[in-house]
């Protein structure tokens, strides 16, 4: 990886790995291994990713490092 964080580059990983875009481009939603789901943000230079709440609403977004995202997101 060229950073230590999911950068913007990265996201073919995550159309790889099941994303799909949202109502735009710099948006995706995917779920991890347990299900919970995850708004990801694409602000041009990081990924920003989000936990999607029970009531709908996401948590904070964060960047996220590559070995944070292989253990959540595990092909």
């Amino acid at each position: 990886a060229l950073y230590k964080h999911m950068s913007s580059f990265e996201v073919p990983v995550l159309l790889a790995r099941g994303f799909s875009f949202g109502i735009d481009s710099s948006l995706l939603w995917g779920k991890d291994r347990t299900g919970k789901e995850y708004q990801v943000v694409d602000d041009d230079k990081w990924l920003l990713f989000g936990e999607r709440r029970a009531n709908g609403g996401v948590n904070s977004h964060k960047r996220m490092s590559r070995v944070e995202f292989d253990a959540l997101f595990a092909v």
